[in-house]
This record gives C-alpha cells, sequence and structure tokens, in this order.
C-alpha cells in the first residue's frame, strides 16, 4: 500500500480440536487411590483473528503494529475430579473421585486480546548507523491453572522494551553493532 511504504496483513483461523490432550485425575490402584496424568479428554474450539501492519512514515521512521483477538471454549470435558477439588454432597471420603463436567471452564493460556506497537527510528550516525527501538506489548488476562482458580488468573499486562543500537564498520558500516537494551521496563510479572 501507498507505493510500497505500508503493508497489511490478516490472518483468520479456526481450530476444531478432538481429544484435546489435558490434565487428568484418574482412578489409580491403592494405596496411591488416584493419579494425575496427561491424557486425551477433551474437545474445545478455538476462533481468532490477527492483523499487523507496518508504515514507513519517512526515511527515519518506521511504525509497526498487531493486534490479535481469540475465542476459545471446551466443546466437551468430561472427566473425573478428586473430591477435594470440588465441594461434594455429602461430603466424600479422602481420595474419592466425582465424575464432573468441566466444559464451561475457560482454556488457560488463552488471552482474548493481544496487541503490539513498535516505532523504530534510524539514522546515518557519523561512521555508522543508529537505530532506536521500542516496543508495548499487551495481553489480556488469562488463566494459568487448569481448574480457573481465581488464584491462578494471571491479569493483564503492558510490557515495554526498548533498544538502541549502532552499526559501523566496512563499507556497509554492518561489520560490528553495539546495542543497549532493556526489557520488561514495567517490570510486570
Amino acid at each position: 500500500l501507498l507505493d510500497g511504504r505500508a503493508r497489511f496483513n490478516a490472518a483468520f483461523f479456526y481450530n476444531d480440536y478432538e481429544d484435546k490432550q489435558e490434565e487428568a485425575i484418574q482412578p489409580g490402584p491403592p494405596p496411591t487411590f488416584t493419579s494425575t496424568t496427561v491424557r486425551n479428554v477433551s474437545g474445545a474450539r478455538i476462533l481468532g483473528l490477527e492483523l499487523e501492519g507496518s508504515l514507513i512514515v519517512n526515511d527515519y521512521f518506521r511504525l509497526d503494529g498487531s493486534l490479535g483477538l481469540m475465542n476459545g471454549e471446551y466443546t466437551e470435558y468430561n472427566t473425573f475430579v478428586s473430591s477435594a477439588q470440588f465441594v461434594s454432597t455429602p461430603a466424600q471420603p479422602a481420595g474419592t473421585l466425582l465424575t464432573a463436567d468441566l466444559t464451561g471452564l475457560s482454556l488457560r493460556r488463552l488471552p482474548e486480546i493481544t496487541a503490539s506497537f513498535s516505532p523504530t527510528f534510524e539514522t546515518p550516525l557519523g561512521a555508522g548507523f543508529l537505530t532506536a527501538r521500542s516496543t508495548i506489548r499487551y495481553v489480556d488476562e488469562q488463566f494459568a491453572e487448569f481448574f480457573n482458580d481465581p488464584r491462578g488468573l494471571i491479569p493483564a499486562q503492558t510490557f515495554v522494551d526498548a533498544s538502541v543500537s549502532f552499526e559501523f564498520g566496512g563499507p556497509s558500516r554492518d561489520q560490528a553493532r553495539i546495542t543497549v537494551f532493556g526489557e520488561n521496563l514495567t517490570e510486570n510479572q
């Protein structure tokens, strides 16, 4: 676009999982009673859209950005759970497994929104070439814990990274590079 100064890409995806692998609790031989293992126990669908673009503003300045949107859900998830993980009525003895429909849980590690914005400044400087770049990244909240325990909810976070590089040497000024960078300057965890 714009005589080669702008670029735009879009991707749409749809994933339909059958027998998706998840951590599952299953009966075990005495005296352990239960064990946790990774098994093919669920079905899930994930729908997503990714957009990215780049714009060369002038000979020295470029802007890059991206946006990702995802929506995912379990379509079927019936498994065993420990009675200690869910309130059971009447109360069950330790080690008892209950069958449970976990279809309503959110898929873990699936933020609904991700985005980034990166301005870059480049210019010849003396016998070299200077590049300054920063990146701002946003990641929406997501569960890290399988049972969607609120203690395992990672809040939405914004990260800021920055770098300054100086390339020099040789006729193309590209034989050596010195870079100073900082990652996660907002100190998000």
